[in-house]
């Protein structure tokens, strides 16, 4: 009897548990539960916020076994999985349709870092105005995390129409400042190979400025002209037998 009147009083107790579990469950009461909690306020860092809730009591009464006590611990079901993305750098989210993602430019960097790429960018008169960034899958080796999640980067610069694929690194920030320092590297080239080409014209012009005139021409072919007679002079005078 004390066996029996124990498993009831257990029972009546989980029965209660699920009947206050099943209320939570409503839909009005899980999106209060979910507007209490408030995204964490920690910068560069994504949290989570679970709620547990305990589920139907399990009792052995399956094909597994035999006895009708109750299994204890009870087993427990997540009433709600709210994950915060900070500065928007949702990495593993994916689109459904498989389009292209347009986020804003929220880099996190340290200062220097930040004011060192802003300061190439302004030297070399990149505005980030000009820069149309995308996210999309990658391919190629690196499995499932590169294949699967929109981490690739793909920015490109209007004004040049310079375009950077970036996928080395598993980060999408990471990517998306190894794509900006490749941008920066290639216009660098690019400038200098114009600067290289306009000195090559400024030389060219510089040397066809100072191309002889005719009074230059005519004196230097009777220079050489005296200069030869001068050496067949010469050759006479040491061979008596040279024509």
């Amino acid at each position: 009897m004390l066996w029996l009147a124990l498993s009831f009083i257990i029972y009546a107790s989980f029965v209660v548990l699920n009947a206050r579990a099943f209320r939570l469950l409503s839909p009005h009461r899980r999106r209060s539960i979910d507007a209490t909690h408030n995204p964490p306020s920690s910068k560069g860092s994504n949290a989570a916020f679970i709620s547990l809730i305990p589920s139907r009591p399990s009792f052995a009464t399956s094909r597994f076994a035999t006895s009708t006590m109750p299994i204890w611990p009870p087993s427990f079901t997540i009433l709600s999985a709210v994950v915060y993305a900070a500065d928007g750098d949702d990495e593993d989210e994916d689109d459904d349709n498989g389009s292209l993602t347009v986020l804003p430019l929220t880099l996190d960097l340290s200062d220097a870092s930040q004011k060192s790429l802003e300061e190439r960018m302004r030297q070399l008169g990149i505005d980030e105005a000009d820069l149309i960034e995308k996210f999309i899958r990658g391919g190629g080796k690196g499995g499932q995390k590169i294949n699967k999640t929109s981490n690739c980067v793909m920015l490109q610069h209007q004004p040049t129409g310079v375009v950077i694929r970036c996928q080395a690194e598993r980060s999408r920030t990471r990517n998306r400042i190894a794509a900006r320092q490749l941008l920066l590297e290639k216009l660098e080239a690019r400038i200098k190979d114009q600067q290289r080409k306009e000195e090559y014209k400024r030389q060219k012009e510089l040397r066809r400025a100072r191309q002889p005139t005719e009074g230059q021409k005519r004196k230097t072919r009777e220079q050489n002209i005296r200069r030869s007679e001068i050496k067949k002079w010469r050759a006479k005078s040491r061979n008596p037998s040279f024509d």
